[in-house]
């Protein structure tokens, strides 16, 4: 995790030397230049970095501590991502070959086979698919209802149409292990971690 303070110390170091600017000029202005109120304007300086310092150093433990804790949970939420694909997503791609293959399944035993997967399946999947990411549990969502929207499909006469969204949602379930898997190794880089 890189944080970057380069620009609010710009901004900072600016206003800085715009308000010490200004008090001097505005002291000499109303009253004959001391010691102590060059040493007043000095300690208000000193209070101010001395607060965006400690403000700095919050703000990267905060960050650095949400990185940690996504780095512990991502294996767990990975784990989840493939038991999702090979066990659910799965079967969505093997049924959409199988009819593109096979031309003599009947509708009802199509029906049939996806009834009792989505009794079987259905809630685990969701739960699992929960625990990932939003992202994930909208694609179950809709993999699930694609699933048993066939009939529909096939009384449109669009059963290309069913095939082609199962094969998207396929890939759409592997390009987000793909984009986790990235996610655990840059924070792993960036935290330093072996992985």
């Amino acid at each position: 995790m890189k944080f970057k303070i380069e620009n609010s110390v710009i901004i900072l170091i600016s206003i800085i030397g715009m308000d010490i600017i200004m008090y001097l000029w505005i002291v000499n202005l109303f009253f004959k230049m001391d010691v102590t109120i060059v040493a007043g304007i000095i300690a208000f300086a000193g209070a101010v970095i001395g607060g965006y310092l400690t403000w700095s150093g919050v703000r990267y433990n905060i960050e650095h501590q949400k990185a940690k804790d996504r780095l512990e949970r991502l294996p767990d939420i990975l784990k989840k991502c493939w038991q999702i694909n090979t066990k659910y997503i799965a079967f969505g791609s093997v049924l959409a070959y199988s009819l593109s293959t096979k031309k003599d399944m009947s509708k009802e035993q199509v029906e049939l086979k996806i009834e009792e997967f989505y009794k079987q399946t259905e809630e685990i999947a969701t739960e699992l698919a929960l625990d990932v990411s939003p992202e994930m549990y909208r694609l179950v969502l809709r993999y699930y209802t694609v699933l048993t929207d066939y009939g529909a499909y096939v009384a449109k006469k669009k059963q290309d149409d069913f095939i082609k969204e199962l094969y998207e949602l396929d890939t759409k379930a592997i390009k987000m292990v793909n984009s986790l898997s990235n996610e655990y190794e840059k924070l792993a880089d960036s935290l330093k971690v072996e992985v």
